[in-house]
């Protein structure tokens, strides 16, 4: 396999797969930090009597939160890996998938 050279517009398409990864990254840190918030850590609380009962509340904040996560976390990571397929298949061009 011989790969070609990398033109301007291959380096550019990289740098937005690159964007799309770390957004990626940063709302699944978001989507599980949410998630684990709503059902570990404030009914914990509140088994505890570290806080009132009325803080399950937050329960109804965090769910919605980690939900609204997951819809703009699966579109970035469909997005990264459609340009590095993309720029792999020019930069080896006997790339098959």
């Amino acid at each position: 396999m011989d790969p070609t050279l990398l033109t301007p517009g291959l380096w550019d398409e990289l740098s937005r797969a690159i964007v799309s990864l770390s957004l990626f990254v940063g709302l699944v840190v978001t989507a599980a930090l949410a998630f684990l918030c709503g059902h570990a850590i404030v009914p914990s609380l509140i088994g505890t009597r570290d806080v009132p009962p009325q803080a399950g509340l937050f329960r109804w904040i965090f769910y919605p939160l980690s939900a609204m996560c997951l819809v703009p976390m699966l579109y970035a990571l469909v997005r990264a890996l459609s340009l590095i397929v993309g720029v792999l298949q020019q930069f080896f061009p006997r790339f098959v998938i």
